[in-house]
């Protein structure tokens, strides 16, 4: 009798330690999701607009809170050659950055080879006139908007960095109130320059983002390179790029950041020896130097603005 009671409240005790632990793992489960008290929260597919039959969404993660003050954001355009990727293999990084003092976000843009270049381009630039709109909503500061990328992301984001609100893409219809104007750009091993580049001669991805050869339509490649819109008033930019990487040619990265000198845009390059087209993973340090290099700017800001 006595051992019977004993296994009695030992199975109750193990049952209660158990509805214990289910408490608390849905607690922490929940803190990432619910902004009353300044945790992270995730806004999943957010609708930015929708153009012919392709509704545009991002994702957010903000720590804001009513009253806060209004925070830098932090944008991802992923890689993936033009057509390929997804923004959902963002959200633990946007998670990441939402808890270091930004406001998180990765967008999504159409794919070549079904949407050819500008499309990819005015998709970024919606998505950047959408988090300006709703910029009381998520705690962002519209005039402190960075967006990183790497690859074809690279690409996007330098085309975000030098032109502006470019009328030629800006074609939507969507947030026409706003501008498209970064404060910054973070580019990782991208195309960034010379698409005649010997390398780029039968490289299938950029054929099916222009909708042609460069050989074939050389001025649709003109355009569709961020080196042509490089003038003084870019904005700063942080770039890397691997010397060995057989993808992506580093000569782009090089010509490129030879513009932005010329033109005395704000900038750093690194340029890694031995490193390949992965950089993100084989030297993800990379990411603590363009933080480092961002936060600089936006505190050089603050302090000619009289921000504290």
């Amino acid at each position: 009798m006595f051992l019977k009671r004993l296994v009695i409240k030992a199975e109750l005790l193990i049952r209660f330690c158990g509805f214990v632990c289910v408490l608390l793992f849905a607690s922490f489960a929940c803190a990432n999701k619910i902004d009353s008290s300044g945790t992270v929260k995730l806004y999943s597919d957010v609708p930015v607009g929708k153009i012919g039959e392709v509704t545009l969404t991002i994702d957010i993660a903000s720590a804001h809170t009513a009253g806060n003050t209004a925070k830098p954001a932090l944008v991802i355009i992923h890689g993936g050659a033009w057509r390929r990727g997804s923004k959902e293999s963002k959200r633990k990084s946007i998670e990441g950055y939402a808890s270091k003092g930004f406001v998180g976000a990765a967008l999504m843009y159409r794919f070549a080879p079904d949407y050819t270049f500008p499309a990819q381009v005015e998709d970024v630039k919606a998505a950047i006139r959408f988090l300006k709109a709703n910029a009381a909503t998520y705690g962002i500061d519209p005039n402190r908007i960075i967006v990183l990328g790497t690859s074809a992301g690279a690409h996007l984001a330098a085309m975000l960095a030098v032109t502006g609100n470019n009328d030629p893409f800006a074609t939507h219809g969507l947030w026409e109130s706003e501008n498209a104007s970064i404060f910054a750009a973070v580019l990782l091993a991208g195309p960034l320059a010379e698409f005649e580049h010997p390398s780029y001669r039968n490289n299938q991805s950029l054929a099916m983002f222009l909708g042609a050869k460069p050989s074939d339509a050389p001025e649709l490649a003109v355009a569709a390179m961020p080196i042509t819109y490089v003038d003084e008033t870019d904005s700063p930019m942080f770039i890397a790029h691997g010397d060995a990487d057989t993808v992506v040619n580093v000569q782009a990265s090089r010509v490129f950041a030879s513009a932005l000198a010329k033109e005395q845009v704000k900038y750093e390059y690194r340029e890694l020896a031995g490193a390949g087209h992965a950089i993100a993973k084989t030297h993800p340090d990379i990411y603590k130097q363009a933080l480092r290099f961002i936060k600089q700017l936006i505190a050089e800001a603050n302090k000619k603005q009289g921000v504290k």
